[in-house]
């Protein structure tokens, strides 16, 4: 099994983004490198694919079942690539996505920055980098990422969430306002209850009219006495387009093919409960500069998809059971204020 590439280091900074927001959703991530003919590598963080430890698990970050995948356009971010391995040249390494981030700052620095998967007392991902280009033959700094290399079999096993063929949703132009008010709700639960559980709130995208090609995205919470919420106005309605899983994988990995939707049929309108903190979590991830961000609400999940000219960061958030309790009790009147509608994103 080998496996070197040399980094571009002028889309460092980028990886250090994508690393940063990666290591706020699990302790610990899987990267699949593919073979040389795929140009496309991926992180994943899947709910049960990784081992963390009862005894380090923490609960705000690892435990909402929020699936993940982040897809690179590898020639874009590697200037060289050599990978070879008995499963047909994927590798899969699960690794602390912090650790990861801490050895790619010190690649900023440098003039020539590659990575190497080798064996120590365990296997590393070294990354290796050469304050001076010429120096490539004794490495100036090298750091060393713990991994652990997943069986083919494991590998195998991760299966990114289906995506409906059809599937209606909206266009986010600031999905950093959409996660501020997600923040704030949050805020607003921990400060109105002495013991707060976790908080669920219902994300709603409705059209006016069967043929419009804006809607409105509601997020709102149920409280004993009024619902809070916030309503985000004439956003641009996108649908998923293709007629099979390949199709749809095709499709949004070219995010020109999400596209507004023109189509006819009845009015429409989808709702989905999801828990507040996983919703928050996923919004984060507006702080990889995506060029274009999606909502769409699916059958199990709601996904938040954030693209790039040369990558893809898709948020897969679980639905609540609509039998789970509302954990918002207006005890304290801090919810007495009117419902912000019509704040247009």
């Amino acid at each position: 099994m080998r496996f070197k590439a040399v980094l571009r280091l002028e889309r460092v900074a980028e990886l250090l983004g994508l690393t940063s927001v990666l290591a706020k959703f699990h302790r610990r991530i899987i990267l699949h490198l593919t073979p040389s003919t795929d140009d496309r590598i991926e992180f994943i963080v899947a709910p049960g694919s990784v081992d963390i430890g009862a005894q380090s698990v923490d609960w705000e970050r690892d435990s909402n079942n929020m699936a993940v995948w982040a897809s690179l356009e590898r020639t874009q971010w590697f200037s060289a690539y050599q990978i070879e391995s008995k499963a047909q040249d994927h590798i899969a390494l699960e690794l602390d996505p912090s650790s990861l981030n801490g050895a790619l700052r010190s690649a900023s620095r440098g003039q020539l920055a590659q990575l190497r998967l080798r064996r120590k007392l365990g296997s590393v991902l070294s990354l290796e980098i050469a304050l001076q280009e010429a120096s490539t033959s004794e490495w100036d700094i090298v750091q060393d990422i713990a991994v652990q290399v997943l069986s083919p079999v494991r590998l195998e096993e991760l299966h990114e969430p289906p995506v409906e063929a059809g599937a209606r949703g909206v266009v986010l132009p600031n999905p950093e306002r959409l996660y501020a008010a997600a923040k704030r709700l949050r805020t607003f639960h921990r400060h109105g209850d002495t013991d707060p559980g976790p908080l669920h709130a219902y994300l709603e995208i409705a059209m006016k009219r069967a043929t419009a090609q804006t809607a409105n995205l509601r997020l709102w919470v149920p409280a004993d006495t009024l619902q809070v919420g916030m309503t985000f106005t004439e956003l641009k309605v996108a649908l998923i387009d293709g007629d099979s899983d390949a199709a749809l994988a095709d499709t949004r990995n070219d995010g020109s093919q999400l596209h507004p939707d023109v189509g006819g049929g009845e009015m429409s309108k989808q709702t989905a409960k999801v828990l507040v903190r996983a919703l928050a979590r996923a919004l984060e991830s507006h702080g990889v500069d995506p060029r274009q961000t999606f909502c769409f609400l699916l059958t199990n999940c709601v996904l938040l998809h954030f693209a790039g000219d040369d990558f893809e960061v898709s948020c897969y958030v679980p639905h609540c059971q609509e039998g789970d309790e509302f954990a918002v009790r207006d005890t304290h009147g801090l919810f007495a204020e009117p419902d912000l509608s019509g704040e247009v994103l």
